[in-house]
């Protein structure tokens, strides 16, 4: 493999790593984030939002990665990815954190 194939492999597994990390908290933690915030009408909105998001923004993404080149577009994911993380961790009420994961999708 060349260095660059490597680095490439090693930045997928990056954001790999931090998409199963988030995963992993996320379903541990939210039982105590709804006690806290109060919400459990709209538990079921925190992982739909991710969801539902991440799969309308994959074509968008994709062309915007055509267009200014693969790197730019991944760095300013994984910026939005930590500034949605950022944003849930802060929430205040569960508007704010559903608001927060459709930014991480």
């Amino acid at each position: 493999m060349t260095r660059q194939q490597v680095a490439g492999v090693a930045v997928v597994m990056v954001g790999s790593f931090v998409a199963a990390l988030d995963a992993s908290i996320v379903a541990t933690v939210m039982p105590t984030v709804i006690g806290e915030l109060g919400g459990l009408d709209r538990y079921a909105l925190v992982f739909s939002a991710y969801l539902l998001v991440s799969p309308i923004a994959t074509p968008i993404v994709g062309r915007l990665a055509d267009i200014h080149g693969r790197t730019p577009v991944y760095v300013g994911g994984m910026a939005a990815f930590v500034v949605g993380s950022v944003g849930a961790g802060l929430s205040g009420d569960m508007t704010q954190l559903i608001l927060s994961r459709a930014l991480q999708g």
